[in-house]
């Protein structure tokens, strides 16, 4: 019995922002104090990597200038390169400026969800 594996769960969203709702996202991240709320949005928005993979993301996988991004650990484990868009290099080229640290966002999963779920942005102002 112990050789019996579960069938992996399908739990797999499809959720898209509606009209206004990126810019009311963003109007309600201004005022956070945490400075990489916004650029976190934004890079996911124009990258579709998800939370973890964006915590995770370091400057030694990103090629601003052949405009990619190595994503070395997945959720589904398998490794992968994404296309950066215009928009993506412009936001990492704004991090990149007078940045030390390895980590492209030197922050934690814990603490994005914690501004998520804090009453620092309100909800009913994005949705």
């Amino acid at each position: 019995m112990k050789d019996i594996r579960q069938p992996p769960l399908n739990n797999a969203r499809d959720r898209r922002l509606e009209e206004g709702e990126f810019q009311r996202l963003l109007n309600a991240t201004a005022q956070s104090r945490n400075t990489y709320l916004q650029p976190i949005i934004r890079l996911a928005v124009e990258t579709g990597l998800r939370r973890g993979e964006l915590i995770a993301l370091e400057w030694s996988c990103i090629e601003l200038e052949r405009g990619i991004a190595h994503i070395p650990v997945t959720k589904t484990g398998k490794p992968r390169t994404i296309p950066l868009t215009d928009e993506a290099i412009r936001i990492l080229t704004g991090l990149a400026a007078g940045k030390s640290d390895a980590s492209v966002f030197p922050i934690t999963a814990r603490a994005v969800s914690h501004l998520a779920e804090s009453n620092e942005i309100p909800v009913a102002a994005i949705f």
